[in-house]
């Protein structure tokens, strides 16, 4: 018999800020690690927020597919717009968090660096 993995949940409550998202603090872990919730892809789909000194990544999952969703102006990728479109769970609140990760680049991408589990040239910048 094999181990059981021991999940905790959170509630989203307000309280703690990360560049104007909520931020969750994991129980365990020191605040250079935050989850950050990224609603409309999954119910309850969030983000991993990870500080190295000044500099800090956020690995957004499933919240876009293509890096140039969170360009401004935003493009779409055909084939992984028509994926992305199909699994999510809530449209507009997708498109929001999407508005808001253009805004956080806009506004912070000098300090927060964002990737997708989906999009391979976000990826590859990090194979070695």
């Amino acid at each position: 018999m094999g181990t059981r993995p021991r999940w905790v949940t959170y509630g989203v409550e307000p309280g703690e800020q990360w560049f104007g998202f909520t931020a969750v603090q994991p129980k365990g872990l020191p605040p250079e690690i935050q989850l950050i919730p990224l609603g409309g892809h999954t119910a309850g789909h969030t983000g991993v927020a990870v500080q190295n000194g000044d500099q800090w990544l956020l690995h957004c999952g499933d919240a876009y597919y293509y890096h140039r969703e969170i360009e401004n102006p935003s493009e779409t990728h055909p084939l992984l717009d028509t994926v992305q479109t199909r699994s999510q769970v809530h449209r507009d609140l997708r498109l929001g968090t999407q508005a808001r990760l253009r805004e956080l680049v806009r506004d912070h991408g000098d300090r927060v660096e964002l990737f997708s589990a989906h999009d391979p040239w976000e990826l590859a910048r990090y194979a070695r």
